[in-house]
Parts: C-alpha cells; structure tokens; sequence
C-alpha cells in the first residue's frame, strides 16, 4: 500500500519547524527505499508503475532539503526513480546503491556502470550503503573515486545482522 506518502509532507515540515528552533544549518533529508520487488521480468512492478509510485511520494516531499534514495540493487528501479524525481523535484538528489562482497548489485550491475546511470540521469551525489562493513566496501570504493563527477557517499554497517541467542547482533565494530 502507497497511501502512508501523505505524512511525508507533515513530517518534513515538522522537521524543519524543529530544525529551524535549534540551527538554520540543520538539513532535512527525506529517505526513499525501493519498491520492495523488482520490475519486471524480475519483479511483479511495470516500469511505468514503479515510476508512479515514485512521483506520488515525491510529491509530497517537495519540501525536503534532500531527497536520498537508499539501498537500490535493480537499476530499472533506479532509473525509474531518477526520472520521477527529476522530472517532480528541484531537491539536491543522493542516490544510493548496495552492493555484494563480489562487487555488484544483487541483480548483477558493477559500480561504475550504477554510477555512471546515476550520474548521466542527474543525481548531485552517489552512494554505496548496506550490507558491507568498511573494509568489505574499499575495493568499491577505489573504483568509484577514479570515475565520479560527483560527490561520493559511503555508509557501510557492521556486515549482514544475524539473531545470536535472541539478540541481532553485527560481526564487524
């Protein structure tokens, strides 16, 4: 169901009512993840749908500083994304894109083909998160920082979580 976009608009201007309280260089960032499926032939999503989906709930974030798209692994999800908010926002855009301890995307994409669809379709900043702890994302990173136009976001976590005795628990510090 895609009927929650409508606290998106509210809680920004919360956010930034609240930001504005304590400092007006506070930023507020708006966090879209994908669809939960993949497009078609992968996934049950149309392209068509999925753009949609995307430019409903950009629409009402509108007044966010950022809009930051986070941890993407099918690039026709990418790609419709990008065009929704292209095409919806004037909003600085950081994509984010995850990727495997084998170098790419869970549906097969390398980095430098990810950043160069995210840069060519407009996005002001690109990104690597999840999954990965930080040495796992060094390799992908040295790809990236020869070839990126733009700047470069790296958020890496402690590894995949795995429950140990009750408790989720990260392999890395």
């Amino acid at each position: 169901s895609h009927k929650g976009f409508y606290l998106y608009g509210p809680s920004i201007r919360i956010s930034k009512n609240l930001a504005s309280k304590y400092n007006h260089e506070l930023f507020v960032f708006v966090s879209i993840l994908p669809l939960g499926d993949y497009i078609k032939p992968l996934g049950n999503f149309s392209f068509e749908d999925a753009y949609k989906i995307y430019k409903e709930q950009l629409e009402s974030c509108k007044e966010a500083d950022v809009i930051m798209f986070q941890t993407f692994s099918d690039m026709k999800d990418v790609r419709a994304a990008l065009l929704a908010a292209k095409e919806t926002v004037t909003t600085p855009i950081v994509f984010d894109v995850t990727f495997e301890k084998n170098l790419r995307t869970s549906t097969g994409t390398d980095p430098l083909t990810a950043l160069n669809i995210c840069q060519s379709m407009g996005a002001d900043m690109f990104g690597i998160n999840c999954g990965l702890k930080p040495d796992e994302m060094l390799p992908i990173v040295e790809i990236l920082i020869k070839k990126s136009r733009i700047p470069l976001i790296v958020q890496p976590n402690g590894g995949i979580p795995k429950l140990v005795d009750g408790k989720t628990v990260f392999d890395s510090d």
